[in-house]
């Protein structure tokens, strides 16, 4: 797969964003545009994808809506076509967007139009932008591919985003009120096997999400992983954002299952965690050969509402998406399967494992239930 810096697109809508500045959004990307440029839709311009080195005798700096710095790229001077996070509004107006590469008008570039006038323009004087829109016109112009000359230090993350929600369980022993209120007969709760392994948290914020604002600065190295046409992913442990994805399992393991896609094309901001196991992982109960990884989803959040999903509607939606859920034991009345804690103790020693886990459907507390004898022998 190779990146097409420079392509003809058109402009599906423009939209107002502030008093001297346009939402323009092509094929699922948002920029930011002048509106004294006077952008249309369906008008068709040079769209210059992130990452793109611009030479500056190309492109001047104030054709970018927010300022932009010359920098030196293998010796000639220019500007880095950039992710950016525009605000528009105060108070409870206050709104956010990812502005993602840059759009210049066709007429700008000579050889452009002679190129469409040469390859694409029928005796009729009428365009097949069909056959110029997968041609990348980079070379034609002089448009390099960024490449980051500087990484941050090894072990240099953020801290996960304030969305992340707690992934700490209280211990059933700590649940005095379990068999005594009558909520427990009627309500169901779901039980799942506790998988043993790093907690590991998938998330994907929309661009026009007020929680972008909460996201630590991209690295250059990992644009493509990380910024979708729609919104912006991103991989955690269990106390940090991981910014970078080289040598990262977790990165790696939700790279290696199309995550990245799997959100973006489900459209919506969430973040899904569940437990990284692999051959290394907590002495490696479940036998995996070297080098090798898995993803067991355990709980989803809607990150503008601040809500976890439902357990059950989480277990359907990860078999839609061909997403791995933690195993499924049922989902009964907690008085339909013990009468006392340690019912549910002994209950969680009959199956090999860390233990179980138990969640309420009604108001999705949860609780869990540790198997002694694994504790025993694996710590």
């Amino acid at each position: 797969y190779v990146r097409k810096l420079v392509t003809i697109r058109e402009i599906d809508s423009v939209k107002h964003f502030s008093k001297a500045l346009n939402l323009a959004n092509i094929g699922g990307w948002t920029t930011l545009v002048k509106k004294s440029m006077n952008f249309r839709a369906n008008e068709h311009v040079l769209y210059f994808e992130v990452d793109s080195f611009v030479p500056s005798h190309i492109m001047d700096k104030n054709a970018f809506c927010i300022p932009a710095s010359v920098v030196t790229f293998n010796g000639i001077k220019g500007y880095r076509v950039a992710t950016h996070i525009a605000k528009a509004g105060v108070g409870r107006s206050l709104r956010h967007v990812f502005t993602q590469g840059q759009i210049l008008r066709i007429d700008q570039f000579p050889e452009v139009e002679e190129y469409i006038a040469q390859e694409a323009t029928d005796d009729n004087g009428k365009v097949d932008y069909g056959f110029l829109s997968p041609i990348d016109l980079a070379p034609m112009i002089g448009v390099l591919k960024w490449e980051e000359n500087t990484s941050l230090p090894p072990g240099t993350n953020f801290k996960t985003p304030s969305f992340v929600m707690k992934t700490d369980l209280e211990r059933v022993e700590n649940c005095p009120n379990l068999f005594k209120k009558k909520k427990y007969t009627i309500h169901k709760f779901q039980e799942t096997i506790k998988v043993d392994g790093a907690t590991m948290t998938c998330y994907f914020v929309l661009n026009t999400s007020p929680k972008l604002s909460d996201l630590p600065p991209i690295q250059p190295s990992h644009h493509r992983e990380a910024v979708q046409p729609n919104g912006r992913f991103g991989v955690c442990s269990k106390n940090c954002d991981l910014i970078t994805w080289e040598k990262s399992n977790y990165w790696l393991t939700a790279l290696g299952q199309e995550i990245h896609k799997k959100l973006s094309a489900y459209g919506k901001s969430i973040a899904i965690q569940g437990e990284l196991v692999g051959w290394d992982i907590q002495r490696n109960f479940y036998g995996y050969n070297k080098g090798e990884y898995d993803y067991f989803v355990f709980s989803i959040t809607d990150i503008d509402c601040g809500t976890r999903w439902d357990p059950k509607q989480t277990e359907l939606w990860c078999q839609e998406q061909g997403i791995k859920h933690v195993p499924v034991l049922g989902y009964y009345p907690i008085t339909a399967i013990a009468s006392r804690h340690q019912d549910l103790v002994d209950r969680a020693e009959l199956k090999p494992g860390e233990g179980h886990v138990y969640k309420n459907c009604f108001d999705n507390r949860a609780f869990k239930v540790l198997s002694k004898w694994y504790i025993m022998r694996h710590g």
